[in-house]
């Protein structure tokens, strides 16, 4: 036969299920982020950009990469323009310190 719990065991049980549940759901989230892929952040300056805004793909050799996330005026002692980048973490390795990063006019690269 089992005895019942007293009260402070069942709240200490129920502080311990929402504890592990809790818990449970944080490395559900966080382990499918990783699954997925997930991103990363990452600023890149630039002395002029032309037609870029938040939501223009960032390609990496061509191959889409991530997007913009926005454009900021940068500081005074740097470049004219920053530009903040969402990119896939499969392409983590492929930008490494000192990478030059440049824009390209999409409708002028198909051009004949």
């Amino acid at each position: 036969m089992s005895r019942p719990l007293s009260r402070a065991n069942a709240i200490l049980l129920a502080v311990v299920v929402l504890v592990a549940v809790g818990l449970g759901a944080l490395g559900v989230f966080t382990l499918g982020g990783w699954l997925a892929g997930g991103h990363f952040d990452m600023r890149a300056g630039f002395d002029e950009v032309r037609g870029v805004e938040p939501g223009t793909r960032v390609l990496i050799r061509g191959v889409p990469a991530g997007e913009v996330v926005a454009v900021e005026r940068a500081a005074d002692d740097g470049p004219a323009v920053v530009l903040r980048l969402r990119i896939k973490n499969e392409f983590r390795n492929d930008l490494r310190e000192g990478v030059t990063a440049r824009v390209i006019d999409v409708g002028m690269r198909h051009a004949a």
